[in-house]
Order: C-alpha cells, then sequence, then structure tokens
C-alpha cells in the first residue's frame, strides 16, 4: 500500500487536508440528516402513542402518551359538558328554551310563534339525547309531545342535528349547522321566568 508523502516544501497538515476534508464531509452529512429528520416534526407534537420496537423485537407500548392524551380529551369534555349545563334560550319561530344536564340528556321547550302555533300548536315539549363529538354536538331527539304535533315540526326542522360549537361561555352559546346557519342561545340566568 502506498502512503502519500508530503512533497518537499509543502506543509505536512495540508498533505492530511483531503482525509480531513473526508472526514469532515461525514460528519456534516451525519449532522444534516439529523437535522432535517429533526425539522420534519413540529415542537408542539403530542408524544407519539405508537408502539416501539426494542432489540428483541417485541413491541413496546408507551402508557404515559395515551394516558395522557386521553386524560387531557378527558378533561376537555368535563369542561364543555359543564358549561354548557345549564338552561338557553333563543327566539327562532317562537320561543325555544333548551336545558342541558351532564348526564347526556337534554329537554327543550318550544313555543311557535302565532303563525307556526296554528301548524304545530302553542307548545312542543321534547327530550334529547346529547353528546360531544370533536368541538361538535350532536343531539338526538328520544321523545316529544304532543306526538302527532311533532311529526309534522321533525318534517321542518328534523330529530337529529349535528352542530358545531362557534362560542361558549357562562352567557352565550353561538352552534354552528351542517348548512351553515348560526344558532345563538343565550343563558337563562338563574331565578328567572322564561
Amino acid at each position: 500500500m502506498l502512503i502519500p508523502r508530503p512533497t518537499a516544501g509543502l506543509n505536512p497538515a495540508l498533505a492530511s487536508v483531503p482525509v480531513v476534508v473526508a472526514l469532515a464531509s461525514a460528519l456534516g452529512f451525519f449532522l444534516m440528516a439529523d437535522d432535517e429528520a429533526a425539522e420534519d416534526t413540529p415542537i408542539d407534537q403530542a408524544p407519539s402513542t405508537e408502539t416501539q420496537s426494542t432489540d428483541t423485537g417485541k413491541p413496546v407500548e408507551d402508557p404515559d402518551a395515551e394516558n395522557t392524551q386521553e386524560s387531557k380529551a378527558a378533561k376537555e369534555t368535563a369542561r364543555i359538558t359543564k358549561l354548557l349545563a345549564g338552561t338557553w334560550t333563543r327566539e327562532s319561530y317562537g320561543t325555544r328554551e333548551l336545558t342541558i344536564r351532564e348526564d347526556g340528556t337534554a329537554s327543550m321547550v318550544i313555543k311557535p310563534s302565532t303563525v307556526y302555533a296554528l301548524v304545530f300548536g302553542s307548545r312542543l315539549d321534547i327530550e334529547v339525547k346529547w353528546e360531544l363529538q370533536d368541538g361538535h354536538v350532536d343531539y338526538k331527539v328520544t321523545s316529544a309531545t304532543p306526538a302527532e304535533k311533532f311529526e309534522m315540526a321533525k318534517k321542518t326542522w328534523g330529530d337529529h342535528w349535528h352542530e358545531k360549537i362557534q362560542k361558549l361561555d357562562e352567557k352565550t352559546l353561538i352552534l354552528l349547522g351542517e348548512e351553515g346557519d348560526e344558532y345563538l342561545w343565550t343563558r337563562v340566568e338563574a331565578g328567572s321566568d322564561s
């Protein structure tokens, strides 16, 4: 094997430049490849819930990652549920009063305006089952009285709704219907007659 020797007058350190350049290039390539992988990962990305492989080939679950995600989701659902609970009112074809309970049930009393009262009667009492789904309230009528009047109302307004929560605070609930209609509900103060 031939070992290059420095030529006369050439600094021995410069003779090893090709070796240093090669090593520096390899190290730089390795570091850049690692940086590119880091750039593809968002800073605020949640811990992975995927299984990890070990040298034995057996998958290992990361229980803390999944529990943290579930815990955050459960806390947010509980917070929204608590804020939704109570009595809300809005004007739409008459007065609607919606009483939401934390157990996933609700009651709605509709007192149709004069024109609609001729068709639907002076009052509809509706029982509803509801749940939260990805920032939406999904609710379905479970019963209503008077039944024959509700059948007519059902043809007009339906009996199942999936509405996005646009705004929710102590006094205001704004829901966005599937067709883009915005529904403004106002919380009824405790002790007020509506």
